[in-house]
């Protein structure tokens, strides 16, 4: 049976939140498992929310360089990405 998530949009903005929060004190665990969730709701967000062109190429940059910096274990850059560019571009969509 497949696992389908709502969108809401609130409830995925707080789990960005939560995120940032869990990687800037160190909790890699948490932050790795919010960090799927969010993955599958920012599917949800892109399909329900109106993005524009530019910033849909800034969040997709974004993300590229989040996995980056996941890989090199540069959590503090994680956390910094996370909320001062991605949770920017996702809380100024309609």
């Amino acid at each position: 049976m497949k696992t389908t998530i709502n969108y809401n949009r609130d409830e995925t903005l707080k789990l960005c939140r939560q995120i940032i929060r869990f990687a800037r004190i160190g909790d890699y665990g948490n932050t790795a498992s919010c960090l799927n969730q969010f993955l599958v709701q920012l599917q949800n967000f892109f399909t329900k929310c109106n993005i524009s062109r530019d910033n849909l190429s800034k969040i997709t940059y974004s993300l590229e360089t989040l996995m980056a910096m996941q890989e090199m274990k540069n959590w503090v850059a994680f956390a910094d990405i996370l909320e001062y560019e991605l949770l920017a571009l996702l809380e100024s969509a309609d």
